[in-house]
């Protein structure tokens, strides 16, 4: 009798190796973001470590350590934002993610690290607009820019939560249509405008690149789109919600300008 005969029938249904976290983090070997499945303990927490975006929240939100602060974390990735937060002091973090693939790393690394953060797999504006009471704070890194529809998304933000914390890619026209490729992922005869408190929000449509879309690394919105904002526009909207931004910090990405935004309605 061969006592591998199952393990040889279904190869992709085991794994025969000493049981290890190296193991496991191989699972998803390609689709990490930083390629942790290369990289050991000290070199994972090192590239947590250098992302300051959960070190800045918990500077700036003064009640970010207390026990009771609830926070959201909307769009985690591959999970090292919801690492970084708990490393610098959350202890009550929902970190909820749409892509499958992303949301399987985040497993793999909440089981790396033993975190307590609670990793739910579906759409967040589905979670936002059924839930009545949010969190203390809104934690939306990198998601502003795949939505379709921006400003209703800040809307329900301010419904829901009194602290906001945005990083997120703006618009500038120039910029993008000298840019080659993001001039190309523009469609700039597609533009939408919205009102807001008296003021015409312009949206710019951004189409995704297909060939990016089929990497294995992809993360974006679930739809072949996503609308823009330019800065000016997105602090009128937080004005007009009743944030007051208590800081901003510049974080150009690629060439594209980018901005950290921390605000709060408290």
């Amino acid at each position: 009798m061969s006592y591998n005969y199952i393990s040889e029938k279904f190869p992709d249904r085991y794994v025969l190796d000493v049981p290890s976290d190296a193991t496991a983090m191989a699972l998803q070997r390609g689709g990490w973001k930083f390629d942790y499945e290369t990289l050991d303990e000290e070199g994972i927490r090192k590239s947590i470590a250098s992302d300051g975006r959960p070190m800045f929240c918990s500077m700036f939100f003064p009640n970010f350590k207390d026990q009771n602060y609830s926070i959201w974390e909307l769009g985690p990735s591959d999970g090292y934002n919801t690492a970084g937060l708990e490393f610098h002091g959350a202890s009550n973090v929902v970190a909820i993610e749409g892509n499958v693939g992303a949301f399987l790393r985040c497993l793999l690394l909440k089981n790396y690290f033993n975190l307590r953060s609670k990793f739910l797999l579906g759409d967040f504006l589905k979670y936002l607009d059924t839930e009545s009471r949010g969190p203390e704070l809104i934690y939306a890194s990198g998601v502003l820019y795949h939505l379709t529809d921006p400003v209703s998304f800040l809307r329900r933000c301010s419904e829901l939560s009194p602290d906001l914390f945005l990083w997120t890619f703006v618009y500038d026209h120039e910029l993008m249509l000298n840019h080659g490729y993001e001039k190309h992922m523009f469609a700039f005869d597609q533009e939408q405008v919205v009102e807001v408190a008296g003021r015409q929000i312009r949206y710019h449509k951004r189409y995704y690149d297909p060939i990016m879309i089929e990497g294995e690394k992809f993360a974006g919105g679930f739809e072949s789109f996503a609308n823009w904002i330019t800065l000016d526009d997105l602090m009128y909207v937080l004005d007009s919600l009743g944030y007051r931004v208590l800081q901003t910090v510049e974080d150009g990405y690629s060439g594209i300008p980018a901005m950290n935004i921390f605000a709060t309605r408290r």
